[in-house]
């Protein structure tokens, strides 16, 4: 229901942006044309003809523009490129630009209240080239030191990012502060000086089919911020200069964070923790969810107690499904870490359900956990595979009921041990074997119902554990079933068929597509009996025409 929520309200924060067009090129084809010089002039002006008309868009041709100073995007505005390929806006060499002075901005973001003085604008389809090298350090210019951030906009509702890509540079992508209702979609970024996405004292934020290299601090960093879904991304390192793949903070708050989902992202080898929640009181947090992501060889080798897969700090009532964490530097999941604050004397409680936790190591001889509480945080552990973590699978805490403590059977997961061998970038596939353990060992969660790529939950009679629900092929497709009726169904001993079907050839095909009984239906009916619990099909054979019928049955 909240993700439904964040959806519709940013579907509708754009349907008012009016029609007209001008265009801004490099070759003299344009209604404004630059020569490559201050491109930002005649940028500017095609803004602000377009603000003059009530709205409209601002359409980039191909080509690079080199700018030095600000623009400035106005209320109801679309500001566009070609693609990112194609249309490129590129800081000059040794831009002149002051100190915490940041590149894109919303017309009125001089504004120093917190009041929204902005609506509705739209950036799609460029990139953005900070010109790092010949910007940064030479000049006393510094990564992360307020230099050249791309994007920041501040006190401004309704706000599309998609396609737009930044790299290059020496501060934040994205920077949004005293903002409401964003989207950020199919944006990218590589060697950047700070944050991918920076989301200040705002609200209603979706962070969704992002990929960012981590090259200064987060992925996604939210603070004092709440109404957000960070929805399928891809966070990485390659270079290991980064921080925490996403952090989101909420400290010194009157209001309750009570609107943060963290689903379906694939986190690798972040130098810190793949996920981080903190604040310095837990009171002021509620219902934080964190589903289905595969984190895995994060962490750092210097500050253990800042790297977990997980890494959560006086955040309370913390829902953690369905995750696959492996090979982490640091613990699998760790509460109380106190690497931002120290812990709270609050009681806070978190569930952890349907997670495999794995294989998580550490160079030297550290302590590292599959679960490790170094805090009063209480929690309902059950359901989850956690196995072969170095220094035991539970620090301050016990094996839930259910839980299981077994190879998953991974498909392709090579291991990161103490060597220090780390094998980046190793096509990691840590999705389930068909003869993995942690297959239909889950437990059913409603809230959920696919796994991290879309295969709906469960496949087989129950939930798999983990990210991944392994999907079964049987060589039958949906246009195969047809109205066949079969009851009871589920069952545990015989099904009905109606009459039409008596005298015809059967078989039971299982969810695996082996054949596991044949025979003739008589009687207009199949006993099941002898069958293991399990997903079955009915295969018949029409007598006169041929023609084949399947039904999907449940033998219990």
């Amino acid at each position: 229901m909240k993700k439904l929520l964040l959806i519709t309200l940013s579907i509708i924060a754009f349907i008012n942006i009016k029609a007209q067009t001008v265009y801004v090129a490099t070759d003299g084809s344009g209604d404004y044309n630059c020569n490559g010089t201050n491109d930002e002039i005649e940028i500017n002006q095609a803004l602000s003809y377009i603000n003059s008309q009530g709205g409209g868009t601002v359409s980039l041709k191909s080509g690079t523009y080199s700018i030095d100073n600000q623009i400035k995007i106005y209320d109801n505005t679309i500001f566009e490129g070609v693609d990112s390929l194609s249309t490129i806006i590129k800081i000059k060499d040794w831009s002149s630009i002051p100190q915490e002075t940041p590149f894109i901005i919303n017309s009125n973001f001089d504004n120093n209240d917190d009041t929204i003085v902005n609506n509705n604008i739209t950036l799609r389809n460029f990139s953005f080239d900070g010109n790092r090298i010949n910007n940064e350090e030479e000049d006393d210019h510094w990564p992360g030191d307020s230099w050249h951030t791309a994007v920041a906009f501040k006190g401004v509702s309704n706000i599309n990012i998609n396609a737009v890509n930044v790299y290059n540079s020496l501060n934040d992508a994205f920077q949004l502060e005293y903002c409401n209702t964003v989207n950020v979609t199919n944006c990218s970024t590589s060697y950047i000086g700070h944050d991918a996405i920076y989301f200040i004292y705002s609200n209603y934020l979706i962070a969704e089919n992002n990929t960012f290299d981590l090259a200064a601090n987060a992925g996604v960093r939210t603070d004092n911020s709440n109404h957000i879904l960070i929805n399928n991304n891809y966070i990485f390192d390659k270079d290991g200069y980064g921080g925490d793949a996403i952090e989101i903070a909420y400290r010194g708050q009157d209001d309750i964070m009570d609107d943060l989902i963290i689903e379906n992202n694939i986190i690798e080898q972040a130098p810190m923790s793949g996920i981080t929640l903190y604040s310095d009181d837990p009171s002021i947090t509620n219902g934080s969810i964190i589903r289905n992501n595969v984190i895995y060889q994060v962490g750092s080798t210097t500050s253990l107690n800042e790297s977990a897969g997980i890494n959560i700090t006086n955040f309370d009532n913390v829902i953690i499904q369905n995750n696959t964490i492996y090979n982490c530097v640091g613990s699998g999941i760790r509460f109380g870490s106190e690497w931002y604050y120290s812990n709270s004397s609050t009681p806070r409680s978190a569930t952890i359900t349907n997670n495999i936790i794995t294989g998580n190591t550490v160079y030297g001889s550290d302590n590292v956990y599959g679960i490790e509480i170094l805090d009063i945080t209480s929690i309902n552990n059950d359901y989850n595979n956690i196995w072969d973590n170095k220094s035991g699978n539970y620090h301050n805490c016990t094996q839930g009921a259910n839980d299981i403590s077994v190879d998953p059977l991974y498909v392709n997961a090579p291991y990161n041990d103490d060597s220090g061998n780390n094998p980046y970038f190793n096509n990691v596939d840590l999705s389930l074997q068909s003869t993995s353990p942690c297959i239909d060992q889950g437990t059913t969660i409603g809230s959920i119902t696919n796994d991290i790529n879309g295969v709906s939950r469960p496949q087989g009679v129950n939930y798999d554990m983990g990210a991944y629900e392994y999907q079964v092929t049987t060589g039958l497709t949906e246009n195969d079933i047809s109205k066949i009726i079969v009851y009871p169904n589920p069952t545990s001993t015989k099904v009905f068929v109606n009459k039409y079907f008596n005298e015809c050839k059967y078989e039971i095909i299982s969810i695996t597509g082996t054949i596991v009984k044949t025979g003739t239906i008589k009687a207009n009916n199949i006993d099941l009996s002898e069958l293991n619990t399990g997903i079955y099909f009915i295969k018949t054979f029409e007598i006169q025409s041929s023609r084949i019928n399947i039904a999907k049955i449940i033998k219990e």
